[in-house]
């Protein structure tokens, strides 16, 4: 939705952004989207999945307009570290000292049993993918403080 008032949902100008192709990976159980504006291009990270809640990852949708109710949003990407392609939901991009990082919710391992929930972060190099390994957040928020 867009509005000049915040306060006035009811009127703001509203537009579906992205309807996922039935049988991909991210066709299914879609939720937590949220919208970045990264170098003047605007992303959506979503976590999805095929059905199959093992199989739940983080995407990232592009739409290279500037203005996010033109152009159309596309999948770019699957958001995974070079060291794991977990389940993960719940993701957001924020920048600290010039840095972009990406931090959200996931698994250690392929989940087979109960397994606890962490919370992951890594330096994003762009939007997608991702580049470097991903890190408890509990530590590496010890060196960055």
């Amino acid at each position: 939705m867009r509005t000049p008032d915040i306060t006035d949902l009811v009127n703001a100008e509203k537009k579906v952004a992205w309807t996922p192709p039935v049988g991909t990976d991210y066709s299914k159980n879609v939720w937590a989207p949220e919208i970045h504006n990264i170098d003047d291009n605007r992303y959506i990270c979503v976590a999805a999945d095929d059905g199959d809640n093992r199989n739940h990852r983080k995407f990232v949708l592009e739409n290279t307009d500037q203005d996010p109710f033109e152009g159309e949003f596309k999948v770019k990407s699957c958001l995974k570290t070079d060291n794991q392609n977990n389940w993960a939901i719940d993701g957001s991009v924020f920048e600290y000292c010039d840095t972009l990082y990406f931090i959200w919710s996931g698994w250690q391992r392929p989940k087979e049993n109960v397994e606890t929930q962490n919370i992951y972060i890594t330096i994003m190099s762009n939007p997608s993918p991702l580049k470097h390994e991903r890190h408890h957040s509990l530590r590496v928020m010890a060196l960055v403080f």
